[in-house]
């Protein structure tokens, strides 16, 4: 069976329309992934909760990363992490060679460089009572 076939006019007739849409921040993204591999859950927990201890959130940008994916592309290495983890502060390859001026820029982008969209008709399942 032909899937295509029948789904693309079923979709093409139902023409979703954006219920409302707004700029939010990153810091906001409920389940942030990491910037290299894409993957949301942390590699070295087995609970799968967030906060995940391997994902590191940059102070500047709020982007997200895999301690693993930093080592793998030598962004990072291992003696670092302890003085990261002590700190509680860090910031991202992309934005640790920033002077202040462009680290208080990238702040303020990544405040409404994220859109949330609500379509209408909802793509949730529909509650049978």
């Amino acid at each position: 069976m032909n899937i295509e076939r029948w789904a693309l006019p079923l979709f093409k007739s139902v023409e979703p329309v954006p219920k409302y849409s707004k700029t939010i921040a990153r810091s906001q993204i409920k389940c942030a992934s990491c910037e290299i591999c894409s993957y949301h859950l942390g590699l070295e927990s087995p609970d799968l909760s967030p906060p995940f201890k391997d994902m590191y959130i940059c102070d500047v940008c709020n982007r997200t990363y895999h301690w693993q994916c930093l080592l793998k592309t030598s962004c990072c290495n291992a003696t670092e992490r302890e003085a990261i983890d002590a700190n509680d502060s860090w910031a991202c390859p992309a934005c640790i060679n920033l002077n202040q001026n462009e680290k208080e820029s990238r702040i303020h982008f990544q405040k409404r460089e994220t859109v949330e969209v609500s379509w209408n008709p909802t793509w949730e399942p529909e509650k049978h009572v």
